[in-house]
């Protein structure tokens, strides 16, 4: 919200103030998110301190403070060097890409186009799905980080499962949607229906993000922090590799995604690789992927016609801007979408009824209806 207003309020200025008011818009959100945190904390600091010492069997904490933060500190690092990985390769990316279509033939102008088509549109579409992903990780920590100080490596097996399933029931079905309507989503959001290629070409990345951020925020509830950023560092090492060869070759831009789609495929796979070794958990390929991916096929299927027949009819019946009957078209197709997904799963079995617990609020009643009509089956 501070980034529309800010960049709404300061755009009559210029471009650039309007670009600076964007940005500041991030700075403000995340202060704003803390403060939001730390009333949570003090308006609930008696019942933290009664949960903690319930927690800890009514023994004060033995650790010195400054040992503590001393902790705190060994953990936190290799998690913010994670996370700047990736923006440091986008910036190499941005001389790579456009030097490299200009060696290909594309002028200056077209090259930077393209490059801006790539990340400006497509890089920020990919990575809105992961919003959700992001805030699943985030409560997976404390998750396995609790299950592994009871020893219980059943425990921890579990939560691993219900996380990586969930990031996949959101994952496949976005990147599924995305590359389908890849051209309508671009024509409707920046007017650059050509953008489409690049976000079709992206779109498997957020399947291998969401399994990569999950997995991470898992292996640093076991407290192995530096797994996800060799990881990721061994992800961009490829993605530059590829990038450098790919994007000079028949798929220009689409090379470049490709790349990047590559560089995350890497990082998830080791990732869930060394969760494997570390708590003996196994992937499980029937529940946890191929059934949703064949309910986004079918979702896929069904989301490309009624988008199609939806525009087709809403010109010939509305006397509106073709942008706004694809917007309208869009959100239709999205909608049912979505519908068509979740009753897909179901019927393949593919949720259970532990998966549905876990579900804040509504979650016992949907296990409740789902029950009647046989819908999912008990995980055994």
């Amino acid at each position: 919200v501070s980034a529309l207003v800010l960049s709404f309020l300061l755009l009559p200025r210029g471009l650039e103030y309007g670009a600076a008011g964007a940005t500041f818009g991030a700075s403000f959100g995340a202060l704003m998110s803390l403060l939001v945190l730390l009333y949570i904390y003090f308006s609930r600091r008696k019942y933290f301190a009664r949960e903690m010492k319930i927690y800890r069997n009514g023994q004060e904490a033995t650790q010195a403070f400054s040992t503590i933060l001393y902790r705190i500190f060994t953990l936190s690092l290799p998690i913010t060097f994670g996370s700047l990985a990736m923006p440091l390769m986008n910036l190499l990316d941005m001389s790579i890409v456009p030097a490299r279509l200009q060696q290909l033939g594309f002028s200056m102008e077209r090259a930077t186009a393209l490059y801006g088509q790539l990340t400006g549109f497509a890089g920020s579409i990919v990575h809105f799905p992961t919003v959700i992903t992001v805030a699943l990780a985030m409560s997976l920590v404390p998750a396995v980080s609790e299950a592994q100080a009871l020893k219980n490596p059943r425990l921890i097996r579990n939560r691993l499962n219900l996380a990586i399933r969930f990031a996949l029931f959101l994952g496949i079905p976005a990147a599924g949607g995305l590359l389908v309507l890849a051209e309508p989503i671009c024509f409707v959001l920046f007017e650059t229906p050509g953008a489409g290629y690049a976000l079709a070409m992206l779109s498997p990345a957020v399947i291998f993000l969401a399994l990569y951020i999950t997995s991470s925020g898992a292996l640093q509830g076991l407290g192995r922090t530096m797994i996800p950023v060799k990881n990721i560092l061994m992800g961009a090492a490829v993605k530059l590799v590829l990038t450098w060869f790919l994007t000079a070759s028949f798929l220009h831009v689409g090379g470049a995604a490709l790349a990047t789609v590559s560089g995350f495929f890497l990082a998830a796979f080791l990732n869930l690789l060394q969760l494997s070794r570390v708590t003996s958990w196994r992937f499980q390929w029937v529940e946890t992927a191929l059934k949703p991916l064949l309910a986004t096929v079918l979702m896929s299927l069904g989301v490309s016609l009624i988008y199609r027949y939806s525009f087709y009819y809403g010109l010939q019946w509305w006397q509106l801007s073709e942008r706004l009957v694809a917007a309208g078209a869009l959100v239709l197709a999205i909608f049912a979408g979505i519908i068509l997904f979740v009753v897909a799963l179901f019927l393949s079995g593919a949720v259970h009824q532990e998966d549905l617990q876990h579900i804040p609020r509504i979650g016992p009643r949907v296990a409740s209806w789902a029950a009647s009509y046989n819908f999912h089956k008990r995980k055994k």
